[in-house]
């Protein structure tokens, strides 16, 4: 049961960090491939990649949220804890990552 709430709270922080690594490590062997020069549809294929991480994010940082809504403790205060650190992750994930948009790719 600690475990599920020590989840609870880090799990968001530690998934955040998990999207921050791989988009920016994408975008570094995207640059070094030259990704930034092939186009699919007129698009940048290393756009388009990183534009799929940035929506996997979302998505995962929202299933987050609803999840630490649904998960029910004898300890409200730490269940409320937990919603609030999943919220903060996800919008530290809408903040940090749509540069990816129009931002220069390299």
């Amino acid at each position: 049961m600690r475990y599920r709430l020590l989840i609870l709270i880090l799990g968001p922080f530690i998934l955040w960090s998990v999207y921050f690594i791989t988009l920016y490590g994408v975008q570094a062997v995207g640059c070094r491939a030259n990704w930034d020069t092939a186009l699919l549809a007129g698009i940048p294929v290393l756009r388009l990649i990183l534009v799929a991480i940035l929506v996997a994010s979302a998505i995962v940082s929202v299933a987050m949220y609803v999840l630490a809504g649904r998960i029910e403790t004898d300890q409200v205060a730490i269940t409320k804890i937990g919603r609030y650190c999943a919220a903060a992750a996800l919008f530290s994930t809408m903040i940090i990552f749509p540069g990816v948009l129009w931002l220069e790719l390299c």
